[in-house]
């Protein structure tokens, strides 16, 4: 009986890592926000100075007011995922990378800076 127990438990725990961890493509599709106090590097301006929206097309666009328009690349990985933006600017073609996360309530957010809990989150 307890080796029944165990293996349920271990199975509803690999569930749960599974469904925690998992972000299909479709579903950062939407409308980010950021959160950052403070200025960064390649980043959105503080929100002091006004809240920068990240919005991700499902056809592989985004548009934001700090890197202006460009594409993205989605990899899903079951530890962690993560997006690539690759967009122009004066001096030709830069990218940044941010890691994907989602909550208990499937809440994602985009960590630009995971040290500062820097992040975009989902608002649709």
């Amino acid at each position: 009986m307890k080796k029944n127990r165990l293996i349920i438990g271990i199975g509803l725990l690999v569930i749960f890592l599974v469904w925690k961890n998992y972000i299909p493509e479709s579903s950062i599709i939407g409308k980010y926000v950021n959160n950052n106090t403070e200025p960064t590097l390649e980043g959105p301006s503080p929100i002091q100075n006004g809240v920068d929206t990240l919005r991700l097309f499902d056809n592989g666009t985004f548009k934001s007011r700090t890197w202006g328009d460009g594409t993205y690349e989605f990899e899903d990985a079951f530890f962690e995922s993560q997006i690539d933006l690759t967009y122009s600017y004066p001096m030709g073609k830069a990218g940044y990378q941010m890691i994907a996360k989602k909550s208990l309530l499937v809440n994602i957010k985009l960590w630009f800076n995971f040290d500062l809990n820097f992040y975009f989150e989902k608002v649709n």
